[in-house]
């Protein structure tokens, strides 16, 4: 997965900007919202990726500032009302960040991304894209990372920890010794390599179009340089065993740790020449792949090189055993700067938590499928469908999950699926982005970093562990939602204990109690019965043999966590 800076993105065409003199006409247009009785302001996400078609989950202009304290929200606002021109919402935003960041003197102003010292080309980017002031781990971050210190981010989902490592890591490259490796960004997963080269894409100037006039992310208001090669790898077949001629030419890659090991001990990939190296979701990365980390990590032969070497770690709690081990092995410098806002190991804020506990397994995809026809009616008539995740252990669970669901919501929402495995992850991503499907169906692979605009609902159909719920629960309440969203866990009667094992683990409180509601009533009883017969068929009768797919992997999934309980204790005797 290759791509060239100011090109196309597969079969995705370039989006021409309206005329200076239109822009009134297209926010007019891109507002029409205004049938519906007001003028409506759409919030931007932390790293870029909020499209356009966003404005229909949109922030009031009469957004009360006195009803947070979340720099994350406020910056959001503050960047959406300056987009929008509605500078009267926007100088409220200021003045409670100022009061958030100690500003006391009225004539000191919020750094924005040039006061910071990018370049100019990026920060106007950056303002086109939605994102003129950073929020507190990106201004840290990019202050540490351009002095070449090695920096270690740590904090909270939704802060914008991508943006944080690559305005700097951008903005420090050297754009006139091109045809080398000058950034390499290593990801646990193939959804995270396709999200850092999208957006990494569109700050080089790439667009993906949204169909609406005056885009002021399009190609034609670029100013930075151009040609610069993006690589995305993941996969041993396509990009390890037959290696694309551009990966060794490619100015960044972004990749998994063992294919991106295969290609460094073939020869394909100069990781000793590379400026600047990331490894996000850094636990993971130790946890699953140690030797691929020690060979990319491993320090430069070259002195010129590692003199100006930047290594930076990320991830929401990053474990300090994992930054000592490093230092121990000369993989990072000792004296290492660490950043960190927001308390890594906590949800986002304001988000809602709610408990859905059925007498036995088989009745999840019931309870679940009428909770969402719940929330689409609690939206209101005239309200697109809420944005929503539903989380299931494996490929076989997604499967054996959307096709039901699928029928039983028929004409009320459209559903995808993220597959590990699957062949379209990129065309899924952007289709669910651009809101041409309203549920998706994903699997725990896709639990960290997979960020989509205002993500409304998250469905789990099991008990997650602490890590997993506070990866989940992170996709909504983003940068670039300020609608905290929902968090739903569907669950039987024995699987309730390990859920309120994280919600102590994660100091959640006031979590909702929801029974599972009974079949919806209509006007009259002929469609109510209709309703209860298509809810039985679909997803009881018609689906026994889902249903038991579905037992035996939350079985098996129980399984295995006692397995692991039992370990614990043999250790624990064998300690003792």
């Amino acid at each position: 997965m290759t791509f060239a800076a100011c090109t196309h993105v597969g079969h995705t065409p370039m989006h021409v900007t309206a005329p200076r003199a239109l822009r009134p006409m297209a926010r007019a247009l891109r507002c029409a919202g205004a049938l519906r009785g007001k003028r409506t302001l759409a919030p931007r996400a932390a790293d870029g990726d909020a499209d356009d078609d966003a404005f229909n989950d949109a922030i009031p202009l009469e957004f009360d500032i006195d009803t947070t304290s979340d720099e994350n929200v406020l910056t959001t606002v503050l960047n959406r009302a300056i987009f929008e021109e509605n500078y009267a919402l926007a100088g409220k935003a200021s003045a409670k960040l100022k009061a958030i960041q100690g500003i006391t003197d009225p004539k000191e102003q919020l750094l924005d991304w040039r006061a910071l010292g990018v370049a100019n080309w990026i920060a106007t980017r950056a303002e086109d894209l939605g994102f003129r002031y950073p929020t507190a781990i990106q201004r840290r971050a990019a202050l540490a990372m351009m002095n070449v210190n090695d920096v270690v981010i740590s904090s909270q989902t939704g802060s914008g920890k991508t943006l944080a490592y690559l305005m700097p890591t951008i903005d420090g490259m050297n754009f006139v010794g091109r045809g080398m490796l000058q950034l390499l960004i290593i990801v646990p997963t193939r959804e995270l390599v396709v999200q850092n080269v999208m957006l990494i894409y569109r700050i080089l100037g790439g667009n993906v179009s949204t169909k609406m006039p005056g885009d002021a992310g399009n190609i034609f208001r670029y100013i930075g340089p151009r040609g610069i090669k993006v690589k995305g790898v993941f996969d041993f077949d396509k990009h390890v065993r037959e290696p694309d001629p551009d990966t060794c030419v490619a100015e960044i890659v972004v990749g998994t740790p063992d294919e991106l090991k295969l290609l460094k001990l073939q020869g394909d990939l100069e990781v000793d020449l590379a400026q600047f190296i990331v490894a996000d979701e850094v636990d993971v990365l130790f946890e699953k792949f140690p030797d691929a980390m020690d060979v990319l990590l491993k320090p430069s032969p070259y002195e010129p090189v590692m003199e100006d070497r930047c290594v930076c770690l990320c991830g929401v709690a990053v474990p300090r055993s994992i930054v000592d081990s490093c230092a121990s092995k000369g993989l990072i410098k000792k004296d290492a700067i660490w950043i960190s806002t927001g308390g890594g190991m906590r949800v986002p804020p304001g988000i809602t938590h709610r408990t859905i506990v059925v007498k036995d397994k088989s009745r999840k995809l019931i309870a679940l499928t009428r909770q969402l026809r719940k929330d689409l009616e609690d939206a209101g008539e005239d309200a697109p469908p809420p944005r929503t995740f539903i989380f299931v252990p494996n490929s076989v669970a997604a499967r054996t999950t959307a096709g039901p669901v699928r029928k039983a919501l028929w004409g009320e929402h459209k559903l995808l699926m993220l597959l590990p495995e699957g062949i379209e992850a990129l065309r899924t991503v952007q289709d669910f982005k651009n809101n041409k499907a309203s549920i998706l169906i994903c699997t725990s692979e896709s639990e960290r970093g997979l960020d989509m605009p205002n993500i409304q609902h998250i469905y789990s159909l099991d008990a997650p562990s602490t890590s997993s719920y506070l990866h989940r629960a992170g996709r909504c309440g983003r940068l670039g939602a300020t609608a905290p969203g929902v968090v739903t866990s569907v669950v039987s009667e024995d699987e309730l204990t390990t859920l309120r094992q994280t919600y102590v683990d994660l100091e959640i409180s006031g979590v909702i109690q929801l029974e599972e509601l009974e079949a919806r009533e209509y006007e009259t009883e002929e469609e109510t019965q209709r309703q209860l017969l298509d809810d039985t068929f679909f997803l009881i009768d018609a689906q026994a043999d889902a249903i038991n797919t579905l037992e035996g992997i939350y079985e098996s999934e129980d399984a295995v966590k006692d397995e692991d309980d039992d370990d614990d204790d043999d250790d624990d005797d064998d300690e003792n």
